[in-house]
């Protein structure tokens, strides 16, 4: 099994992570604190006829995916622990 994973450089990181053969998309967002770090997952089912070939973030913290079809696709991460 081949897993994507792609960190983004915004603060807090936020690391996505997806099998090739899934439709299932993993958001880690991480926050440390001294010594402690909590770890956010957020699982999102991706509903798309041909399943994301390649992920990226751009510097600003949006995940950009492109399908095997060359169609490119933005993902909406605006996640946050309260």
């Amino acid at each position: 099994m081949y897993l994507f994973y792609r960190c983004s450089q915004t603060n807090p990181p936020v690391v996505s992570q997806m099998a090739a053969d899934s439709s299932k998309l993993l958001l880690w967002e991480l926050h440390t604190f001294c010594k402690k770090c909590l770890i956010n997952r957020l699982e999102f089912n991706v509903e798309m006829a041909v399943l994301p070939f390649e992920f990226t973030w751009s510097p600003d913290g949006i995940l950009f995916t492109v399908d095997a079809t060359g169609s490119v696709f933005t993902v909406s991460t605006h996640i946050h622990v309260s």
